[in-house]
C-alpha cells in the first residue's frame, strides 16, 4: 500500500495546516490519523464540527458627564448578550464557549462598539445548525432589548466525521491490534 506521512502545523489555531493541505497529493485512500492524546490501541472515529462565531454590537456613543442619557453603551449589550448564551455543554453532542470580549476606548464615553467571540462544537451538523440558529436569536434579543444593533458572523473552522465501528478501515484497525495482542477500543 502506498505511505503517505503528513505533519501538521497550528491545528489548535484553527486547523491552520490541515487547512492547507491539497488533499489531491494523497495517493492513499484510506489511511489513520495519528493525533489525539489516547492510549495505543485507541481510535477517534468521531469528531465534531467546529464554527467561530463573532457578535457585534453597535450602540451609540456619548459623553458620559454630560449627556450620558443619549448614549447607547455597547458594552452594557455585549455583557447582557454574553450573560443570556449557552456555553459547556449545552446537549448530548454539542458545547459553546465565550472566549474573548471586548469594546470601548476612554472611560469618559458611553461605548459604541464591542465585540464577542466563540466558538460552538458539535457531533451533529444539525445540532450545530440549531445552536447557532439559538446563539443568533439570544444575541438580537438581548442586544435589542438595550437598544444596539446586532451583527453576528460564523465561520466553520472544519466539519466532523463519523466512522463507524464496522466500516472497513475501522476493521482493519482492529484486526492491527489485535495482531499487536492489543483490544481496539473506539
Amino acid at each position: 500500500r502506498p505511505l503517505d506521512v503528513i505533519f501538521t502545523i497550528q491545528e489548535e489555531q484553527g486547523v491552520r495546516g490541515a487547512g492547507h493541505l491539497d488533499a489531491r497529493r494523497i495517493r492513499a485512500r484510506e489511511g489513520f490519523n495519528l493525533d489525539g492524546d489516547t492510549p495505543v490501541a485507541d481510535a477517534i472515529h468521531r469528531a465534531p464540527y467546529k464554527a467561530r462565531f463573532t457578535i457585534a454590537v453597535t450602540g451609540r456613543g456619548a459623553h458620559a458627564a454630560v449627556n450620558p442619557k443619549d448614549g447607547i453603551n455597547a458594552i452594557k449589550a455585549i455583557g447582557a448578550i454574553a450573560a443570556a448564551l449557552p456555553t459547556g455543554q449545552v446537549n448530548a453532542t454539542s458545547t459553546a464557549n465565550l472566549g474573548y470580549i471586548e469594546g470601548g476606548g476612554v472611560i469618559n464615553v458611553v461605548p459604541a462598539h464591542a465585540r464577542l467571540i466563540g466558538e460552538a462544537r458539535s457531533l451533529d451538523a444539525g445540532d450545530l445548525a440549531a445552536l447557532r440558529a439559538e446563539i443568533e436569536r439570544l444575541a438580537v434579543e438581548r442586544g435589542s432589548a438595550w437598544g444596539a444593533q446586532v451583527a453576528t458572523e460564523w465561520v466553520v473552522q472544519y466539519p466532523g466525521y463519523h466512522v463507524p465501528t464496522d466500516a472497513p478501515i475501522a476493521q482493519l484497525f482492529r484486526w492491527a491490534c489485535a495482531q499487536a495482542g492489543r483490544d481496539a477500543v473506539f
